[in-house]
């Protein structure tokens, strides 16, 4: 049994590092002094965290 490669497993790595990036958006703005937006206020599922615990799981199981 050789070592199977799974391209769509990468892809949703990417995506959910772009979640943790658009995450911290509103954190850098807000740092910054700009406005934020209503929906950077009101993060209902939030998203950053639910990523960051997701990519770390994938890339655990990728590495093993």
């Amino acid at each position: 049994m050789g070592v199977r490669y799974i391209p769509g497993l990468d892809a949703l790595r990417g995506f959910a590092a772009l979640l943790v990036v658009i995450g911290h958006v509103g954190l850098i703005k807000k740092e910054l002094g700009l406005t934020v937006m209503d929906f950077e206020r009101w993060n209902f599922f939030n998203l950053g965290d639910i990523a960051v615990t997701f990519f770390f799981v994938l890339s655990g199981f990728l590495i093993t």
